[in-house]
């Protein structure tokens, strides 16, 4: 799907990607992105990979309210 970039507090940029299972998924009006869709596709340590994928979690749930 299309690559996203993601800056955190220390203004380090992340690449990551939205991959739903079904990739149909990302046009629906009705589904909401898991944890599980995000792939961090820059080189990070698993730790910082999870940190990563809980804040673009709550940046995307921010812009849906």
């Amino acid at each position: 799907m299309a690559e996203s970039y993601y800056t955190d507090i220390d203004d380090d940029v992340y690449q990551y990607d939205l991959q739903p299972t079904p990739i149909e998924a990302l046009y629906w009006a009705t589904y909401k992105v898991k944890a599980a869709d995000v792939k961090i596709i820059t080189s990070t340590t698993k730790l910082e990979c999870d940190r990563l994928r809980n804040e673009i979690m709550h940046s995307i749930n921010i812009r849906e309210l």
